[in-house]
């Protein structure tokens, strides 16, 4: 196949990317702060109460997701210079044209870091449901609630 041919798809799975990335951080952002919500209600500015360890849990994981995220999609978006050899590979030549990012330990490093992060996220909430003053069913129930997001 013509790599001239493929080259606009190429681009939009480029951008695609770029644009997954972005929106799975905000996702997990969101769910983490939906936790603070729901399990630290002292976090939203009550007063006399002290700040517990999921406060900071969900603090902790937030900005790890933040700042790995964003580096993790400036990695991918500067892996090659110029930026367009991302994409149309070997059609851009010349001096400076090259890829110096090691593509496959970024992903291998990404994802790892993805599974923890997921992991953390979905244990959090069953650590606080198995705390509460309820018959084991109903924590069973919630626990099956809260983890359907593995599916």
């Amino acid at each position: 196949m013509d790599i001239e041919l493929t080259r606009p798809y190429k681009q939009r799975i480029y951008f695609a990317i770029i644009s997954y990335n972005l929106g799975i951080m905000l996702l997990k952002v969101i769910i983490l702060l939906d936790w603070l919500a729901l399990f630290s209600p002292a976090a939203l500015g009550h007063q006399g109460r002290r700040r517990s360890a999921v406060f900071w849990v969900c603090h902790v994981l937030i900005w790890v997701i933040i700042v790995s995220y964003i580096i993790g999609t400036l990695l991918y978006i500067f892996q090659c210079t110029p930026i367009e050899k991302a994409w149309m590979g070997p059609l851009v030549s010349g001096p400076g044209a090259r890829c110096p990012i090691d593509v496959l330990m970024h992903l291998i490093v990404s994802g790892v870091l993805n599974a923890v992060t997921d992991a953390a996220i979905l244990i959090l909430p069953l650590r606080m449901i198995w705390r509460l003053n309820v018959s084991r069913r109903k924590k069973v129930g919630m626990s099956v609630v809260f983890g359907v997001g593995v599916l």
